[in-house]
C-alpha cells in the first residue's frame, strides 16, 4: 500500500466523485441484490423559470432518502416545503417505497418534519460545543424506533461522531418491531436531527 496516498480535494471533479459513488453502488447491489436506483429532483420555479426552492434525494432499496430540502426565504411559511415533501413521498410510493429518511440540523426545521409525521430515530446528546469548551464528548446515544442506536465517540475530543444506523433487516421496506407508518400515507418517515452548537 506504499503507492497509495490520501489527497483532500475540495473541488474534485464530478467524474471523480461519481467513480466513488459507482463503486459503493456496486457493493450495495452485490450485498442486497437490489439494483433499482433513481435520483430525485423536484423544484419550485418562478415566472421566469428561476429556481425558488427544491428537494434533492434518491430512491433505492424501497427507501426514499431526502438529502436536501430548501425554499427561498420570501416563500417560506406558505406550504411550499410541505408540497415538496408530499410530491417526493407520492413519487416514492408509486415506485414501491415503504420508508423514507432524512437528516436535519437542530437549527433547521426538525419540528417542521415532526409536524408532518416524521419520527425521530436518532438524536445525539452531545455536540461540538461541549468539546470546544474542553469537555470530552465521550458518547452520543439515541435509540430509534427499531431499537437501533445512533452512537458517537471522539478519540481526539475534537467533535462527537454520530451514526444513524438503518438496519438491513428493514429490506424490503418492512417495519421493524416498533416501527409504525404515518396515518396519512404509506411511507414510514424517519428523521435524524443533529445538534448544532449545543442548540
Amino acid at each position: 500500500m506504499s503507492d497509495v496516498r490520501l489527497v483532500i480535494e475540495p473541488h474534485a471533479s464530478g467524474a471523480a466523485q461519481q467513480f466513488v459513488r459507482d463503486h459503493l453502488d456496486a457493493h450495495n447491489i452485490a450485498a442486497t441484490g437490489r439494483a433499482e436506483y433513481s435520483s430525485l429532483s423536484i423544484f419550485l420555479r418562478g415566472a421566469h423559470d428561476e429556481i425558488r426552492g427544491g428537494l434533492l434525494g434518491a430512491i433505492w432499496g424501497e427507501w426514499l432518502h431526502v438529502a436536501i430540502l430548501w425554499v427561498a426565504e420570501p416563500l417560506r411559511g406558505r406550504g411550499h416545503g410541505r408540497a415538496l415533501l408530499a410530491a417526493a413521498e407520492s413519487h416514492a410510493s408509486e415506485r414501491g417505497c415503504h420508508d423514507a429518511f432524512l437528516e436535519t440540523f437542530s437549527f433547521q426545521a426538525p419540528a417542521f418534519y415532526q409536524k408532518l409525521g416524521w419520527q425521530v430515530f436518532g438524536t445525539p446528546t452531545t455536540s461540538s460545543a461541549s468539546a470546544s469548551a474542553g469537555r470530552r464528548a465521550d458518547s452520543a446515544r439515541a435509540t430509534g424506533p427499531d431499537g437501533l442506536r445512533a452512537r458517537g465517540k471522539s478519540s481526539s475530543s475534537v467533535f462527537p461522531r454520530c451514526l444513524s444506523l438503518l438496519s438491513t433487516r428493514e429490506f424490503p421496506g418492512t417495519c421493524g418491531p416498533r416501527g409504525k407508518r404515518s396515518a396519512g400515507g404509506s411511507l414510514r418517515r424517519l428523521a435524524c436531527p443533529v445538534l448544532w452548537g449545543g442548540a
